[in-house]
This record gives C-alpha cells, sequence and structure tokens, in this order.
C-alpha cells in the first residue's frame, strides 16, 4: 500500500514532468532555431580555415573565368578596331575619288555643252540652204522629187521671176509617216542660198496654190531650234491676237515691233515682263 502522502508526491512528480514535457513542447522552435544556428558556426579554426580556403578556390574560379571574358572580350574589340579603321581608311579613299570624280564630271559636262553647241552648229549649217514644203500631195512627184520640186518652185513662185532653171542638189520626202491623211512634208536643198531665201520670203504673199490647194514654205530647222521657238508659242499667238508685229531671227531670237521699236529677245520670260510693260491689258486674254 502506498500512503497517501506518497501518492501525493507521485502524483505531483507527474504532473511536474507533465508540465515540463509541455514546457518542452512550447519552447521546442526557438530551441530548433538555436540549434540550426549553432550548426552554421564551425566548431573548430580548422573548418573555418576550411571554409576560407573553400572561399578563395571559388573566387579564384570565378576571377579566373572573369580574366577569359575579358580577354575574350579584349581580343574581338581589337578586331572591331580594325574593321573600323579600314572602313575608316576606305571612306577616306571614297571621298578623295568620288571628290575627283565630281570635279570630271563637272569637266566632262562642260565639254559635253560645248560639243553638242558644235554640232548643233554643224546640222544647222548642214541645213542653210534646205527648204521645207508643206501641202504637194503624195505621189504628186512622180518618182522624180528633185526634178518636179525644180518644177513646182518656178510654178509657184512665177517662171518670169527666173532668168534659168532652179538647180535642186536633193529633195526628199519626210521619213515619218502620214498622220491624218495630210502629206508628208517635202524637204529640198538648193544649190544657191540666196534663192533659198528668197523662197522662203514668198510666204508672206499671196498664198502659194499647187493643184488648187495651198503649198507653204518654211526653213528646215534642227530639232534643237525648233524646242526653242516652242517657248515663244504663247507670246506669239497673243502678239499675234493683238496684231502687234512679229517673228522669229536665226536661229531661234523672238523679234517684236512694239511702239515703233523692234527688240529681240532670248527667251519667252524676258519677253513677257517686257511685253507687259510696253503693251496695255496685256495679261489679259482676248476673246
Amino acid at each position: 500500500m502506498t500512503k497517501p502522502g506518497k501518492g501525493r508526491e507521485q502524483e505531483k512528480g507527474a504532473g511536474e514532468e507533465d508540465s515540463g514535457v509541455g514546457s518542452a513542447k512550447l519552447a521546442g522552435p526557438g530551441e530548433a532555431k538555436a540549434n540550426a544556428a549553432r550548426a552554421l558556426v564551425p566548431a573548430t579554426i580548422e573548418e573555418v580555415l576550411e571554409a576560407v580556403n573553400k572561399l578563395y578556390s571559388l573566387v579564384d574560379g570565378r576571377h579566373a573565368e572573369y580574366n577569359k571574358s575579358i580577354v575574350n572580350l579584349t581580343v574581338a574589340l581589337t578586331e572591331v578596331s580594325k574593321h573600323v579603321s579600314l572602313m575608316e581608311d576606305a571612306a577616306e579613299s571614297y571621298e578623295r575619288r568620288i571628290k575627283e570624280l565630281e570635279r570630271w564630271l563637272g569637266s566632262l559636262i562642260s565639254q559635253n555643252t560645248q560639243l553638242q553647241a558644235k554640232v548643233d552648229y554643224l546640222e544647222a549649217q548642214s541645213r542653210r540652204q534646205n527648204i521645207r514644203i508643206i501641202g504637194v500631195q503624195e505621189k504628186a512627184e512622180n518618182n522624180k522629187l528633185t526634178d518636179f520640186v525644180a518644177t513646182l518652185l518656178l510654178k509657184l513662185l512665177g517662171e518670169e521671176h527666173f532668168h534659168q532653171l532652179i538647180k535642186v542638189d536633193h529633195a526628199h520626202r519626210r521619213l515619218a509617216p502620214a498622220k491624218n491623211g495630210r502629206p508628208r512634208a517635202i524637204i529640198a536643198r538648193l544649190h544657191h542660198f540666196r534663192l533659198k531665201s528668197w523662197c522662203y520670203s514668198c510666204r508672206e504673199r499671196a498664198p502659194l496654190l499647187y493643184d488648187r490647194r495651198p503649198v507653204f514654205t518654211y526653213l528646215d530647222l534642227t530639232s534643237a531650234t525648233m524646242r526653242k521657238r516652242q517657248d515663244f508659242q504663247h507670246v506669239e499667238e497673243k502678239c499675234k491676237a493683238r496684231k502687234i508685229r512679229c517673228g522669229f531671227q536665226y536661229p531661234a531670237m523672238f523679234v517684236v515691233t512694239v511702239n515703233n521699236s523692234t527688240s529681240t529677245f532670248s527667251t519667252a520670260a524676258i519677253t513677257e515682263e517686257f511685253l507687259s510693260r510696253e503693251v496695255k491689258d496685256w495679261h489679259l486674254d482676248t476673246v
């Protein structure tokens, strides 16, 4: 049998043990953290030295990798610098060559302009004795165009004005095909320049007729001269509408007579400016 006192002590001890267990359970997480902290701290100097050596090894390895990367970057940068230097040298060389080409091009443009002017002059001189006849029906010459032109000019201008036959060196129809049923122009080269000038001046007389159809004579101008004269077309039409005397001086100088004064112009813009000052209501359109 147990004594009552002892029973209480046993019960008390059991209760104390139980409370101890409960306090251990309550303090468990804190102790776990403390134990974990104590586990991270090296217990000996050897372990500390070992950890330091491992850290040194790791740092050395990283340092070697970084050095290797820097070396690779340095090599790549050196190659890029070489390429940039080569490109800069090439750019400077191209710039010098382009400047030289521009200088040559300017010289060639000047020479080409001079040559073009000479070619236009030579072409104009080759056509100096030519006359263009418009209005003669196709096949009227019966395949003998040169002889036909000589006879045609006598009939158009009047045989009484000539003491001998008109000498025609060569004659041909315009090479371009006829348009809208209109006959092609006849281009004839007269042997004497004065005769050509006289035939051209006769167009200001009464209309010339052949086979009861009007015939017109014109100068045989180059395409460059024709383009220059066409620039004055608008000015010429306005002058004719206002009955202002105008015309062309060879090769493409526009001549106009206003207020008993004759002036010559090389461009249509200058002509317009002059006529706007000299002619009243020049800019108004005529009906």
